[in-house]
């Protein structure tokens, strides 16, 4: 095996304990590792800090650690990226993914012909949201080779989009009315971003390592998001209710 991709923090480590490991391994970790964030920092550089306050975050740091460890005492090249926030066409309810991120909830709402049921301050919030399609196209440089051997990217849009912005383009491919706001109590709640939720995990991601030594550019995010709610529109039946737990 001359390249492996993985993102399961177990599964890593079954890799890295097999008789025959990679040639060069490319860890898919995540911008939860970086939690709450620390203030005045946006966007948020490679060189942390590390603080996630979750689970998932926490064991997408501890991953980290044992394969630039395992790196450093056997010498097995590797890469680590940690993405934003994405959503993109492959991304569905599963028995391990209940939060959907808002540009699915807003492509469901969009092929069922029903509003998406928001509080008022989520048209206010604004994150780092990444079409997967993008982040592909990086994971694919560094399986083929591309950066130096134990580098850490962040991959992202390279800003916070607002809310109103996604909306705004999901709406032409929908028409108008495609949220309804609700109040916070609401049984029918189904989306609620905090628009104070701005560093770490939630801040815009310094892509510029990416850019640099990747010569990685993400598109234009009016092209990401067009391009998935058009995939959304031509594929209703991959959308399906959303589910309970509300995603951040």
């Amino acid at each position: 095996m001359d390249v492996l991709l993985t993102g399961g923090g177990g599964f890593a480590m079954a890799v890295l304990a097999a008789a025959r490991p990679p040639r060069r391994l490319v860890y898919v970790s995540s911008c939860a590792v970086y939690g709450d964030g620390t203030p005045g920092l946006d966007p948020q550089p490679e060189s942390g800090p590390i603080a996630p306050g979750e689970l998932y975050g926490l064991s997408k740091a501890a991953a980290e650690r044992v394969v630039a460890r395992y790196g450093e005492l056997s010498g097995l090249p590797h890469v680590t990226v940690r993405p934003a926030k994405l959503f993109g066409p492959m991304e569905r309810p599963t028995g391990t993914r209940a939060l959907m991120s808002a540009p699915f909830l807003l492509a469901s709402a969009l092929v069922r012909g029903r509003p998406l049921r928001v509080t008022g301050r989520t048209l206010g919030a604004s994150f780092d949201w990444l079409n997967a399609e993008d982040a592909a196209e990086a994971l694919a440089l560094l399986v083929h080779g591309a950066g130096p051997d134990g580098a850490v990217y962040n991959l992202g849009t390279g800003r916070r989009v607002p809310f109103g912005e996604l909306l705004r383009i999901a709406e032409d491919h929908a028409g108008h009315g495609l949220v309804r706001v609700v109040p916070p109590d609401a049984a029918d709640l189904e989306l609620d971003l905090d628009p104070d939720a701005r560093l770490g995990r939630d801040a815009a991601s310094d892509v510029s390592l990416a850019r640099r030594t990747l010569s990685w550019r993400p598109r234009p995010f009016r092209e990401q998001a067009s391009s998935y709610f058009a995939w959304a529109s031509r594929n209703p039946a991959m959308f399906r209710p959303a589910s309970t737990p509300l995603p951040r």
